[in-house]
């Protein structure tokens, strides 16, 4: 299983509305930013471009 398959957190009610705004309009590299902030892992280097997907 790789990382892109692994649930970490999952939202509902307010923190899903919360999060759906934040993510409106964004590209791919600013949603994986956000979500890493929001699970906690922001500045553990899962936040690095995956160049692969782009």
């Amino acid at each position: 299983m790789s990382n892109i398959d692994k649930q970490v957190s999952i939202l509902s009610g307010k923190a899903s509305n919360k999060f759906l705004n934040l993510i409106e309009g964004k590209d791919h590299k600013e949603i994986q930013l956000v979500m890493a902030k929001i699970t906690g892992n922001f500045k553990r280097g899962n936040e690095k471009d995956n160049k692969s997907e782009q």
